[in-house]
Order: structure tokens, then C-alpha cells, then sequence
């Protein structure tokens, strides 16, 4: 599905490729999620700096442009969005441009709001696997409870049975 919208955004916007990383602003590595560009290593590279490429994209949650080094010769602008609700950071939208292309107004704000629509279906897909634990959290509390009321009272029914044998024994044992 990433790989299918990052398509569909190379073919709106005609731009080199796209990476959908997933982390948090901070991260020295990033899991990355989709990817439509071929040498994606370039994301991985040390700076001169020391700093990580991934830390370059995260940057401070904050949409922006930077550049990289694809390879010795040629160099290239990434322009990266955080995909992030009001609460949490999920990743980043990172765009690799085509030599000299500079993103226009509507175009940064389209990408902003497909990482914020993408923040959306990963939230979405984390409560409902919250969800699930919630409901399978319950499930194994009711059959616990089922277990013990069970046990409970199968050891009454014994404990009214031993005393039962005790009074015939004590009864028999007096005649």
C-alpha cells in the first residue's frame, strides 16, 4: 500500500522517489518502511559531521529540505515530513527531488498531508491492536475467574464428601 502511494505521488509530483521510515525525532536509526528509490543506502551514510542520515531527517519534527550525497559526483535535495498525529511521531515522508526542482507551496503541503493521513492509518492500526490485547486480556480474566469458581467448587463438594465419611466412619466405629 506505501509503495503504491509513493508511487502515485512520484507520478503527481515528478520527482526521483520516495521512503516512508518509520522512528521517533531523536532516533540514530530508523526502520524503513517502503522505499522507491534504488540506492537506498544513501539514508543510512555517516555525515562529516557524525551525525547520522537518519537524524538529518528527523531533524527537529519539523518539515524541511536538506542535502545529501547520492554517490562521489552527484549530489541530491530530500525534502522530509514528519508522519505524526498531536501526540506522537511515527517516521518520516522523505522525497528525493530531481536535480534543481524546487518544491512549490501546494506541493510541500500535499506531501505534509499524505504523512499526516499516513499517521492516521498507523494510529488506527495501533488501537486496534490495542484492542485486541484489551479483548484477549479480558477473554483469559473471564476464563480464569470460570477456572477458579470450577475448582471452588469441586473442592467444596469434596470437602462436604470427606466430611460426610468421617461422620459414617465416627458412626459405624460407635456401635
Amino acid at each position: 500500500v506505501l509503495l503504491s502511494l509513493i508511487h502515485d505521488v512520484e507520478n503527481l509530483m515528478e520527482i526521483r522517489g520516495g521512503t516512508v521510515c518509520l522512528g521517533h525525532t531523536g532516533d540514530e536509526q530508523a526502520h524503513r518502511m517502503a522505499s522507491t528509490i534504488a540506492n537506498c543506502d544513501i539514508y543510512k551514510n555517516i555525515n562529516k559531521d557524525g551525525t547520522s542520515d537518519c537524524l538529518r531527517c528527523f531533524n527537529n519534527g519539523e518539515s524541511h529540505t536538506f542535502e545529501i550525497n547520492r554517490d562521489e559526483k552527484e549530489r541530491a535535495s530530500v525534502f522530509s515530513a514528519p508522519i505524526r498525529d498531536k501526540e506522537n511521531q511515527y517516521g518520516v515522508f522523505l522525497i528525493e527531488l530531481n536535480k534543481g526542482t524546487i518544491l512549490e507551496e501546494w506541493q510541500q503541503r500535499l506531501l505534509e498531508t499524505v504523512a499526516s493521513h499516513i499517521a492516521m492509518a498507523l494510529h488506527l492500526a495501533q488501537q486496534a491492536s490495542q484492542s485486541r490485547r484489551v479483548a484477549l486480556l479480558e477473554e483469559r480474566g473471564v476464563i480464569a475467574r470460570e477456572l477458579h469458581d470450577s475448582l471452588a467448587q469441586s473442592l467444596s463438594y469434596l470437602k462436604i464428601q470427606v466430611s460426610r465419611l468421617e461422620k459414617a466412619i465416627n458412626e459405624g466405629s460407635d456401635k
